[in-house]
């Protein structure tokens, strides 16, 4: 007699068969766990849904799912190893640019469910550290601020196959371009004031955040984001960080 261990294994492997179950109850099960997957996984990212079509999505997302299979009861989380996937999947192909989609798509979901910062930075706080001190600042970053590089236009990408305030899908004009080898965008997420704002940045903005993200002191920040261009101006990223609200506090190293 088989063992309750044996006869879930046999059950689970049932599932995820890829030619559909002959018995009628356990082929509900069947396509509920693809078609509850895909559902989930298309929430999550759309736009890469409408770059490939609904049908070759649903063909992607069974796949992924075999090689990736839920392991919580709650499905938020299925789309954490999907850029990566997708990366392993067309790297280097027509369609080497999806995982870095996926990426920006799933920074987004992770900042709206990010927690909220008290406050952002107060300015006051920053006009009392003395200058010579300046180059030690360590800004406390928002919790629901997120980076994705990319050799693509991803934020272009991204907003021009989602609807605007409108319902128009820019992408879906008939006048619509968009070079995939025009050069890479660096995108920066963030929630904040209860709006998500999803920002381009050039490469040596996007050094300078994430060098701050990485605990590094101001100094230390300025001299990454320099050494990528060197007419580099730390005065306007700082103005960009505080209006747009990166920054949820500072410290001194």
């Amino acid at each position: 007699m088989a063992s309750l261990r044996d006869t879930q294994r046999r059950f689970a492997a049932s599932l995820f068969a890829e030619s559909a179950h002959d018995h009628p109850r356990l082929a509900v099960y069947q396509r509920n766990l693809r078609g509850n997957f895909a559902k989930v996984l298309a929430l999550e990212f759309p736009v890469v849904q409408r770059l490939v079509g609904t049908e070759y999505f649903d063909v992607l997302a069974w796949q992924f799912q075999q090689v990736e299979p839920s392991r919580s009861g709650n499905l938020h989380g299925i789309g954490a190893p999907f850029p990566n996937y997708l990366r392993g999947r067309f790297g280097g192909g027509d369609l080497s640019y999806l995982g870095d989609v996926a990426d920006l798509e799933w920074a987004v979901e992770q900042s709206l469910v990010a927690a909220d910062a008290q406050a952002p930075l107060d300015l006051h706080a920053f006009a009392a550290v003395p200058a010579d001190e300046h180059h030690n600042l360590r800004f406390e970053l928002r919790p629901s601020l997120r980076l994705s590089r990319s050799q693509f236009p991803i934020v272009t990408l991204w907003r021009s196959h989602l609807p605007d305030h409108e319902g128009v899908v820019h992408a879906e004009r008939d006048d619509f371009t968009l070079d995939l080898r025009a050069g890479g965008e660096n995108a920066c997420i963030v929630r904040a004031a209860g709006d998500l704002q999803v920002a381009a940045l050039d490469h040596a903005q996007f050094s300078w955040i994430s060098a701050i993200a990485q605990r590094a002191p101001l100094g230390e920040a300025l001299e990454q984001a320099l050494n990528v261009d060197p007419q580099f101006d730390l005065g306007a990223a700082l103005r960009r960080a505080v209006q747009e609200q990166w920054f949820s506090g500072l410290s001194l190293a």
